[in-house]
């Protein structure tokens, strides 16, 4: 698959300086897709959130809690963007607001689904290491946003937008375990403004 010179930037205030030279250097153009904030989250659906499960494989021992308004946002701003992909009918890429390239983007990649990029600038507090963030920068299909469409409104969401790719993503841990962006450090990142 060709890989679109485009990527779409969730943010709450269209304000990309922070990545926008990197994606530039390449050739890429940064289209802004306005964020999902918990007072523009459709107040009747489409999708229905229950308590959130923790990962047992990572060892979090953590008590089941509810989703706060904010991580609800960030599930509706992912979700609109499956519908993006859904109607304009072609792989997209989507990015967070902090993603970096730190390597050359292929011109072409094997996606049949969803494949993620992104490596975390900190390491993980439980593996110590610098993890893959899911969510912050991916490259989607047609098929794999009518199934994560799908999978998300079948019944009520259990996990983060993050940890609900690793049960979408493509199968093969070498076709998606590749990085070419990292997120900013925390420091530089803007606070969104209803954490």
């Amino acid at each position: 698959m060709i890989i679109d010179k485009k990527a779409y930037v969730i943010s709450l205030d269209n304000n990309l300086s922070n990545i926008e030279q990197s994606w530039l250097d390449q050739g890429f153009d940064l289209e802004a897709f306005e964020a999902t904030t918990p007072d523009t989250i459709p107040p009747n659906g489409p999708l229905v959130f229950g308590d959130k499960v923790r990962d047992q494989q990572r060892g979090l021992d953590n008590p089941i809690v509810s989703f706060t308004d904010a991580e609800k946002a960030i599930w509706y701003s992912h979700y609109n963007l499956w519908h993006l992909c859904q109607y304009v009918d072609r792989p997209i890429i989507v990015i967070e607001d902090d993603t970096v390239l730190t390597s050359e983007f292929p011109s072409s990649w094997n996606v049949t689904s969803l494949k993620y990029f992104v490596r975390s600038s900190t390491t993980d507090r439980k593996t110590d290491r610098r993890e893959f963030v899911w969510a912050s920068g991916y490259v989607v299909t047609p098929v794999g946003a009518e199934r994560l469409i799908r999978l998300a409104e079948k019944q009520p969401i259990d996990i983060n937008v993050d940890g609900f790719f690793r049960y979408s993503r493509d199968k093969h841990p070498e076709a998606w375990c590749t990085q070419y962006a990292t997120n900013i450090d925390k420091a530089v990142k803007a606070e969104h403004k209803y954490d």
